[in-house]
């Protein structure tokens, strides 16, 4: 029953760098926009905004993003770096409740830059956290606790006790979610002791009922049991109906589990099971009165659960048929949204792909208007001397012709190219042993959308042209690249049997270019593409498809193997078949993740290549 105090909590500490008045919700917003118009154009201006954007953010996000842009706009004016980068902040947390994690990440990294830059650590610290909080429901783990780490170093140094207890808070949430239950509740009690210093009741009680559902997980339900109660209580002082209700489950449920201990029919194991149902049951009337149909969904399977473990059926029924109904509420209400994401992405498309028409159509007018003008100057040529013309001509066509050969060779390999000048064709070959690589950019549609077509293509290029390069080191053949994903073969046309390992050694160095790259990237404040890579060995065969446009390429189950490969892998992992690491293993150190289940393969035996 964690989901929605993770959530809480991550947001209610994403704004301590603004300072706003005791004045709340609406008065306040009232309050302020009536000192707007008479204000100069000066910092105090820019402080107001920010709050006016700050709490917009519940009632009106969008009214809080045109604040904010405003609060930007009037801070960069003044070149004012505070109120720069709490513009920023604000801007990220938006694109943060809208589930938009790219966009909240290139702002809350612009607002970090400044802090930085102005030596403005404590502001600076906070934003290491909430960018902590962008990566956690990316489920980027790691990369939170590093951003949580940062903050907690200069959180400790200026002994802010505050700041030390959020960030202590949120590294037990990346904990909980990654089953390290130990370090969730040593963390937590860091937490719980400081909060309890600073007389926050409320972060109190959420850290308490985090503890309680840690203390569950590891099957300790004396304790687990103790925090809820506790942190009932406070919520009770606090009249913090929602929380308590989902710490009411909690306990419910932590009943329920100690009663399965019990022998059948004792009266130990009815008493556990009367307290669970009386929890559930309270919890239950509360859900019921705010309408929150996702926790009550939750009460209504564990009463079913209790019901079922005192074998009264009857009333068993009756939970399940009410939790049955609000599953089919909840689903058609994800399908609603569901369509509309795909209708909003389909918008997108539809006009990315427009502008890119546009552009071809720019750039092929003034392909026709350059050969127009090449070719007045060769008519010219013509006349004024005709001995030059031809002495002209002949040059400029062994030029064309060493252009056309080395356009051939860029787009076939050269002994294929070789066949087709000779015979006017090319046959198509099986090769018996190959491997075939594939990448792939992680989130490629989410961050594509932050970007001009210029930008996006500029991008692209950039890491393609670095593969091209890394292809070309380790002997590798290029083969095409589709949209963002990029293709290649080790063994073909010439065969050989290094295959495996000159694409292995192609896949570990295309992972390095992007790793530093990323780095690059986020210190200019800007979101990186990250790569996914799949590999594996077989047969396949390989020819030349087209008839005006040339293209070497390659089919075969190797090469749908090797593109489940690369869905099945993970950001920044290079996952090869079983085939595959049957040629490497003794030249590459690699670690065994099982029998993974493919799309239309079945269950196929994966390694990740380890750095």
């Amino acid at each position: 029953m964690i989901t929605r105090l993770l959530l809480i909590f991550a947001i209610a500490f994403m704004f301590p760098l603004l300072s706003v008045a005791q004045k709340q919700g609406e008065a306040l917003i009232d309050s302020l926009r009536t000192e707007l118009p008479m204000m100069k154009e000066d910092t105090n201006k820019v402080t107001v905004l920010g709050d006016i954007a700050f709490n917009y953010l519940y009632s009106d996000p969008e009214k809080s993003l045109t604040y904010a842009n405003e609060c930007l706009n009037l801070a960069t004016k003044l070149n004012w770096p505070k109120g720069i980068g709490k513009a920023q902040n604000i801007i990220g947390t938006y694109y943060k409740f809208e589930s938009n994690y790219t966009a909240a990440l290139k702002h809350y990294y612009k607002a970090l830059n400044v802090f930085e830059k102005n030596n403005m650590m404590k502001e600076a610290s906070i934003l290491h956290m909430n960018i902590g909080t962008v990566y956690r429901p990316l489920e980027e783990y790691q990369m939170a606790l590093d951003q949580y780490d940062k903050a907690l170093k200069i959180a400790r140094k200026s002994k802010d006790k505050k700041t030390e207890a959020q960030v202590l808070g949120n590294k037990g949430v990346i904990y909980f979610e990654t089953k390290q239950f130990k370090k969730q509740q040593l963390v937590s009690l860091e937490a719980l002791k400081l909060f309890r210093e600073l007389g926050d009741r409320n972060n109190e009680a959420w850290i308490l009922s985090n503890l309680g559902d840690s203390y569950a997980e590891s099957k300790d339900f004396k304790n687990g049991i103790r925090a809820h109660e506790t942190s009932i209580k406070i919520y009770e002082e606090l009249n913090n109906q929602s929380f308590k209700a989902t710490s009411l489950l909690s306990l419910g449920q932590m009943y329920f589990e100690l009663a399965k201990l019990e022998a059948e029919a004792s009266e130990s194991k009815k008493e556990l099971l009367k307290k669970a149902i009386r929890n559930l049951k309270e919890a239950e009337h509360i859900l019921n009165k705010l309408n929150d149909l996702d926790y009550l969904k939750e009460v209504y399977r564990a009463e079913t659960n209790v019901y079922e473990l005192l074998n009264d059926h009857s009333l068993a029924l009756d939970a399940f048929k009410k939790y049955a109904s609000i599953q089919r509420k909840l689903n058609k209400k994800e399908t609603r949204k569901q369509v509309a994401d795909l209708e909003k992405k389909r918008e997108t498309e539809v006009h990315r792909r427009e502008v890119e028409i546009q552009q071809l159509k720019k750039r092929t007018e003034f392909i026709y208007f350059a050969g127009g003008i090449v070719l007045l100057l060769v008519v010219i040529g013509f006349i004024v001397s005709n001995n030059l013309r031809q002495r002209k001509l002949n040059g400029l066509l062994t030029v064309e012709k060493q252009k056309s050969e080395n356009l051939l060779h860029n787009i076939l390999p050269e002994e294929v190219a070789s066949e087709l000048k000779k015979k006017g064709f090319a046959d198509a070959q099986l090769f018996n042993n190959v491997t075939v690589l594939f990448t792939d950019f992680v989130g490629f549609t989410t961050i594509a959308e932050q970007m001009s077509p210029k930008e996006l293509v500029a991008e692209i290029d950039e890491c393609f042209r670095e593969f091209d390069k890394i292809m070309d080191k380790f002997g590798v053949e290029k083969i095409k690249t589709i949209g963002d994903a990029y293709m290649a073969a080790g063994g073909l046309p010439g065969e050989n049997t290094t295959h495996a390992v000159d694409v292995l050694n192609a896949a570990i160095e295309i992972r390095k270019f992007m790793k530093e790259l990323a780095l690059r990237k986020e210190a200019d404040g800007l979101v990186p593409f990250r790569i996914r890579i799949g590999v594996h060995s077989g047969p396949v065969v390989a020819g030349i498809v087209g008839l005006k446009k040339f293209a070497y390429d390659i089919w075969g189950d190797t090469v749908n193997t090797a593109s489940r490969m690369e869905s099945s892998s993970e950001e920044g992992k290079i996952n090869i078949s079983g085939e595959t690491y049957e040629l490497v293993k003794d030249r590459f150190q690699c670690s065994y993740r099982g029998k993974i289940p493919a799309k239309n393969k079945g269950e196929i035996n994966m390694y990740f290549v380890e750095e």
